[in-house]
C-alpha cells in the first residue's frame, strides 16, 4: 500500500518554512558520509580480509537510521513538481541536495555577507581581505533529480538573498543558494511571481531582477517560463526560451491601465491599448541600446488576460509595431548606449518590425488567451499567484508562532 501510493503522494511538493523539516524529515547526511566512508573502508580492508566479511550490508551496520535515509531519497526522487515558497524552505532544499552543498553553504555563505557588508558601507574602504566564491560543488545531487516543474514564489524572488538591490546600487551579488539550486536543480517548466520585480521600482522594471535569474536561466534547461502577476512594468522580452505564457491578474490589470493613462477609455477599448502598450515594448525593447540586427525569435509568447462581458481583442501587427517605434522615439536617449546614432538605432528597428511582418512571425509566435479559457500553470497549479499579499500574512502568522 505505502509503495502503491507514493508516486502519487511526492508527485507535488509544496515546501515552505512551517512544513520545510516534515518534507526532509528522514534525510540524514551524517549517514551518507558514513555510508561512503564505510565503502572506502571496507576497499582498504578487502586486501587483508576474507570477501565473505566484506558482503555485509551496509544497511546491516548502520541500522534502521541509514534504511530511513535511504527511503527518504527515494521518495523526494519522485518529485515531479516542487514548489519552493519561501527563503527558508529554498534554503532547505539546496542543504538537503547533497552534503557537499551544506558545507558549501557554510562556507560561502559567510564569504557572501562580508562582501554585501562593504557593498553596502563604502566608508568602510577597500575590502582588503575578499575571498574568491566557493565553486559550487560538482557533486550530483541525491534528492529532487527528477524534477519537471519549479515554481519560485514571492517570497523567494523578493527576499533579501535573492534580489539584494536594485541597479542603482550596483551589479546584484548572486548568494550561494541561488547558485546551489541553479547548479543542483532542473526543470522543464518554470514560473515565477512578477510583482517581486516591484520590490525596489513600483514604476519601472530593475535591469538587476532579470540579472538575479541568470544563474537559473544558464543552468536550467527548461522550455517554458511561466510569469504570474504581470502588470505595466514590463521586463523586455530575451527570445531566449522557446515558450513564455504571461499571466495578467484581474485584480491589478485595472491599476495597470491607470498607471499607463487609459482612466476614461470604455473597458474593451482600453484592454486593446493596453496589450498593444504591452506588447510594442516587451517583443522588441531587449535591442534597443544599440542598432541590433534581430536575432533568431522562436520564442512562444502567450499572454493569459482577463476580460469583463467583453470578446477579447487581439491587437494587429501594425499597431504593435507603430507604437514601438514611438516608444522607441521617445525613449531613446535614456535606452541608447551611444554606440549607435539615433538614425541607425531607427532604422535597425524598423527593419526588424519588417522582417517579423514578412514572415509571418507575429500570427505564429504571439497568442492572446482569455483568462478564463487558459490552462493552469504547470508548476504552481494556478492562473493567479500569491503575490505579496500572502507574503505579509506569512509573515504574521509566522511572527505569531514565534
Amino acid at each position: 500500500m505505502y509503495d502503491h501510493f507514493s508516486p502519487y503522494l511526492y508527485s507535488r511538493v509544496e515546501v515552505n518554512r512551517f512544513n520545510m523539516l516534515k518534507v526532509l524529515y528522514g534525510l540524514d547526511y551524517d549517514l551518507e558520509k558514513h555510508k561512503q566512508d564505510g565503502r572506502r573502508v571496507r576497499s582498504m580492508l578487502a586486501l587483508a580480509r576474507s570477501k565473505r566479511t566484506m558482503d555485509a550490508p551496509m544497511d546491516e551496520i548502520l541500522g534502521p537510521p541509514l534504511e530511513s535515509h535511504n527511503r527518504k531519497i527515494k521518495l523526494l526522487n519522485m518529485v515531479k513538481t516542487l514548489v519552493i515558497t519561501d527563503f527558508f524552505a529554498a534554503e532547505a532544499i539546496a542543504r538537503s541536495l547533497h552534503p557537499d552543498y551544506s558545507d558549501y553553504l557554510d562556507y560561502d555563505s559567510e564569504r557572501h555577507i562580508d562582501d554585501e557588508i562593504y557593498r553596502k558601507h563604502p566608508d568602510l574602504g577597500p575590502h582588503l581581505d575578499i575571498k574568491e566564491p566557493f565553486p559550487v560543488p560538482k557533486s550530483r545531487p541525491l534528492v529532487f533529480q527528477k524534477v519537471e516543474n519549479i515554481s519560485l514564489g514571492y517570497q523567494v524572488l523578493a527576499a533579501n538573498f535573492f534580489y539584494s538591490n536594485c541597479k542603482h546600487d550596483g551589479e546584484p551579488n548572486i548568494h550561494p543558494i541561488v547558485k546551489a539550486l541553479a547548479k543542483g536543480l532542473d526543470c522543464k517548466n518554470v514560473c515565477h511571481d512578477h510583482e517581486a520585480s516591484m520590490k525596489y521600482h513600483k514604476e519601472g522594471y530593475d535591469e538587476n531582477f532579470e540579472l538575479t535569474l541568470k544563474p537559473f536561466l544558464d543552468n536550467w534547461d527548461f522550455t517554458t517560463s511561466n510569469w504570474h502577476n504581470m502588470n505595466q512594468i514590463i521586463m523586455p522580452c530575451t527570445h531566449s526560451t522557446p515558450k513564455m505564457r504571461l499571466f495578467f491578474d484581474p485584480d491589478s490589470v485595472q491599476e495597470s491601465k491607470l498607471k499607463m493613462g487609459l482612466k476614461s477609455i470604455k473597458r474593451r477599448e482600453s484592454d486593446r491599448q493596453f496589450l498593444i502598450k504591452f506588447l510594442a515594448y516587451f517583443i522588441d525593447s531587449h535591442y534597443w541600446c544599440c542598432a541590433h540586427p534581430r536575432k533568431k525569435e522562436e520564442t512562444v509568447i502567450e499572454i493569459v488576460y482577463p476580460t469583463k462581458n467583453h470578446l477579447l481583442v487581439i491587437p494587429e501587427e501594425d499597431e504593435v509595431a507603430q507604437a514601438s517605434l514611438m516608444f522607441y522615439d521617445k525613449r531613446f536617449a535614456s535606452e541608447t548606449s551611444g554606440e549607435d546614432s539615433y538614425d541607425d538605432c531607427m532604422e535597425a528597428a524598423q527593419k526588424r518590425w519588417k522582417q517579423r511582418k514578412d514572415s509571418g512571425w507575429y500570427e505564429k509566435y504571439v497568442k492572446i488567451v482569455n483568462w478564463d479559457d487558459a490552462e493552469p500553470c504547470s508548476c504552481c497549479g494556478d492562473r493567479r499567484a500569491p503575490g505579496r499579499k500572502a507574503y505579509i500574512e506569512s509573515n504574521a502568522r509566522f511572527a505569531l508562532m514565534e
